[in-house]
């Protein structure tokens, strides 16, 4: 049973932000909440229990996030620092991460990082934002991040440890043409293969900024208009 008493509440906002924490927790664990924010704004730790430790799977706060901000129309969410393993690459698959920005904490110190042969991020984007991320693949094999953009930026990522190539670009894996996007001061570390590789899907769009080592070219550009 959960006492309300004394609880003072303003229905002009949400309920589950002015609840004190304990009280917040029994709601949820008994059913009354089923997510611990409304907000458009959600942090990765506190609102969805990830653990950000270098140990366990987090890629189910990740996804269950992500769906969460699909589901109000959009939002932020935000990476505390920590190491956060996932047992196969952020991502709603061809469904689209739309109107969400995913932001990092300063200086690279939020990393997600690969547990498997697979990239620390796989997602199709619209109209999202990806900034400030760690993105490690933690020399399993795989790209650092398969992406298929649209109206959609890519900036200030670390990319490391990655294999074949640091940034895949709309190579088709969740859908075809993407336009008006921007790549812009990334970070690749040098690995083997290619740094960005670009497919002729993506196009009218912008890589600008970047640093960029590989053993391969930095930059594998297939069609456009492309500016860079």
């Amino acid at each position: 049973m959960v006492n309300l008493r004394n609880v003072m509440i303003d229905l002009d906002k949400p309920i589950d932000e002015q609840l004190p924490k304990g009280l917040k927790d029994a709601l949820i664990a008994d059913g009354t909440i089923a997510l611990k924010s409304a907000s458009p704004f959600v942090n990765i730790k506190e609102d969805f229990n990830a653990n950000g430790n270098g140990f366990g799977d987090d890629l189910g706060a990740f996804n269950s996030a992500l769906e969460h901000l699909n589901s109000i129309g959009g939002g932020t969410l935000y990476i505390p620092p920590g190491v956060y393993p996932v047992s196969n690459s952020v991502g709603l698959g061809a469904t689209p991460i739309s109107n969400i920005s995913i932001l990092g904490a300063p200086g690279y110190s939020s990393q997600i990082m690969s547990a498997g042969n697979h990239s620390p991020v796989a997602a199709s984007m619209y109209r999202s934002i990806i900034s400030g991320v760690y993105l490690n693949a933690n020399d399993t094999g795989a790209p650092g991040a398969n992406l298929h953009m649209v109206e959609s930026i890519v900036d200030e990522l670390l990319v490391d440890n990655w294999n074949g190539s640091g940034l895949r670009l709309n190579d088709g894996t969740f859908g075809d043409l993407g336009l008006l996007n921007r790549i812009r001061n990334c970070h690749i570390v040098q690995n083997t293969g290619t740094g960005i590789f670009q497919t002729y899907r993506w196009i009218d769009s912008w890589i600008e900024g970047n640093n960029i080592g590989s053993s391969e070219s930095n930059l594998s550009l297939e069609g456009g208009p492309i500016r860079v």
